[in-house]
């Protein structure tokens, strides 16, 4: 987002938090200094919620938001939005939606290109009735992986997606789950799928499961 503009100040804080100070700075919360307390320091530095980095000549980079921080059982922080983004840059993945906060390691709910998964099926002349069948097929299960291993090679073990479960795509029309911005409300995410998030943390075998209504498969590695 470039560099502070003439008489603001900008620094990341020590778990990577982008804090700034000067008189663009709110005085705090209205009546709440419980609240005000927490977003701002006594010497004035806010903290804006978002994670990011900056260069040696002050351009500031946003890379996600504090919140949107996973915290494994182990300990281990991992970002979402950056692993989300990689996900998403495969042809077959419209959108991944991660999970994994109090788990041993990260898994994912991943909405397909369907008419990108069905194209690539023809082409290898594997025959399908409809499009829910077609995503359980061993070979696309095969395929899905094969993206996941190759987009993740950039990240730590323990950042690394091990299980993932296909979800329709309706669910990014669901108006509760995503806002009129299209971004994610993960604790209606985890709520809505507890059952399927669970599943994919019971499972001892990364094998394909029987898919109902609103998520297909199971599928992932060894962990």
């Amino acid at each position: 987002m470039g560099p502070a503009l003439p008489g603001v100040e900008v620094r990341i804080g020590e778990d990577g938090e982008i804090l700034t100070r000067g008189p663009h700075v709110m005085l705090g919360y209205y009546k709440d200094e419980a609240a005000t307390r927490q977003i701002i320091e006594p010497d004035g530095w806010l903290h804006t919620g978002d994670l990011g980095s900056m260069d040696a000549d002050g351009y500031v980079t946003i890379t996600g938001r504090r919140k949107e921080i996973l915290v494994l059982s182990n300990g281990k922080n991992v970002a979402c939005a950056p692993l989300e983004h990689a996900l998403q840059r495969s042809l077959y993945i419209q959108q991944a939606l991660i999970v994994g906060d109090g788990r041993k390691f990260v898994s994912a709910l991943i909405v397909a290109h369907p008419e990108n998964v069905a194209r690539i099926a023809t082409q290898h002349g594997l025959a399908f009735g409809s499009y829910d069948e077609l995503l359980v097929a061993p070979p696309v299960v095969a395929l899905f992986r094969e993206e996941l291993e190759s987009l993740q090679a950039e990240f730590s073990s323990f950042e690394r997606v091990k299980r993932f479960c296909f979800l329709k795509e309706e669910a990014l029309l669901d108006t509760e789950l995503v806002t009129p911005t299209q971004k994610v409300r993960r604790s209606v995410l985890e709520r809505k799928y507890a059952d399927w998030i669970g599943r994919m943390y019971q499972q001892d075998d990364p094998l394909v499961i029987p898919r109902p209504e609103e998520v297909m498969s199971v599928a992932g590695y060894q962990t």
